[in-house]
């Protein structure tokens, strides 16, 4: 009977007790660990993250609560005043749309090239106040005083003044009127003018349908001369008068007594031309009433 050779046989391997899972750790933080590991950072990185986590701790730990605020208590004989010491007290912060509003309102660029018609009633008003011719002559004697049926006064009896009586003042007439501006002006195409007498407010110039290159809006304080609009179809213009904002970019022209300025009207490709004749007020309206 022929053995076995045991010399070929393996150990088997022992099993153990418990059954320890592979853990697999990443391979950056493998190299990580073993850079910092030469470097001999180890224990200063451990130090620091205990820090980190031991630091906030600490600090609420220690935070001490704040005090109560005291009590506000009012001084003697201060009971009067302290409803308004309250008051004033009372601070906020304002609303930002408060704030917007207010800026809203306030627009500095807002146009007032054109008068309302109350403003323009206002401006032009002027009151008349004509004497009412007295119903006494002028030299006629002052009256005798009348007799009085009273008693004379008894011997160490003191007298007594008699009252002044006022007489009413008669009623008077006023008469307040109304003016408003008008112009002559010298218009139309270029070498063709025509006269155009008696220009409103509003009034489109040369003409409202074919040429409307200007519109008259006012005149100066003094009269002495007429404010325009002028057209969008306005592209070029040259003469007398200023131009505002700035002399390129005419929107509202002021043009003096007896000055001329011509205009090149786009959309008809025409020239025309306005010259100031007269500037002058006229009464529109009178209105009658009676003050004492």
């Amino acid at each position: 009977m022929k053995l076995p050779d045991l010399s070929k046989l393996k150990p088997a391997p022992k099993a153990s007790s418990r059954a320890r899972p592979q853990v697999k750790v990443p391979a950056p933080v493998e190299d990580i660990y073993r850079d910092m590991r030469d470097r001999r950072l180890l224990l200063p990185v451990l130090a620091l993250v205990i820090a980190i986590i031991a630091v906030p701790v600490a600090l609420s730990a220690s935070r001490e609560e704040p005090p109560e605020p005291a009590a506000f208590v009012i001084p003697a004989g201060g009971e009067e005043v302290a409803p308004a010491v309250l008051a004033d007290s009372q601070l906020g912060v304002r609303d930002y749309r408060d704030r917007l509003e207010e800026l809203k309102s306030k627009n500095p660029f807002k146009q007032r090239f054109l008068p309302t018609a109350a403003e323009i009633v206002e401006a032009t008003e002027l009151t008349e106040t004509p004497t009412a011719p007295s119903s006494e002559p002028v030299n006629a004697p002052a009256p005798a005083p009348a007799p009085s049926s009273d008693p004379p006064p008894a011997s160490g009896s003191k007298s007594s003044s008699p009252t002044p009586t006022t007489q009413d003042e008669p009623e008077r007439e006023r008469v307040t009127v109304v003016l408003a501006p008008r112009i002559d002006v010298m218009a139309g195409p270029a070498g063709a003018t025509r006269e155009m007498n008696n220009q409103e407010f509003g009034d489109l110039i040369p003409s409202k349908k074919q040429a409307p290159v200007a519109m008259f809006i006012g005149v100066s304080e003094n009269l002495k001369s007429a404010h325009f609009a002028i057209s969008d179809g306005v592209t070029d213009t040259k003469g007398d008068g200023a131009c505002r904002p700035k002399p390129s970019d005419c929107e509202f022209l002021k043009l003096g007594l007896g000055k001329r300025r011509s205009f090149f009207y786009e959309p008809n490709a025409t020239r025309y031309v306005i010259k100031i004749k007269a500037i002058r007020e006229v009464v529109i309206e009178r209105r009658k009433s009676t003050v004492k």
